[in-house]
């Protein structure tokens, strides 16, 4: 199923909302419906790009380790006020 465009997707980023229909055209264009009613035929290369824009990554990026252990003060914390 990896290999089947997922043209909702697609149709859904070229129109900038959630689509009314859509369907893919024998030229590997996609004919969409906007949410505001508005036909738009998109060509190959467009349902392309747009295709490779909501690619997800294969490896998610590693999150740099944190640091353990307590907060460092700031150098005005650090002063004794005497009474």
């Amino acid at each position: 199923m990896s290999s089947q465009l997922n043209y909702k997707s697609i149709a859904t980023k070229l129109v900038n909302g959630e689509p009314l229909a859509y369907k893919a055209l024998p030229d590997g264009g996609l004919a969409v419906i906007a949410p505001t009613g508005q036909k738009f035929i998109f060509t190959t290369e467009q349902v392309q790009a747009a295709r490779q824009k909501i690619k997800p990554d294969p490896k998610p990026a590693a999150k740099p380790p944190t640091k353990r252990g307590h907060p460092q003060k700031s150098p005005s914390d650090s002063k004794k006020v005497s009474p």
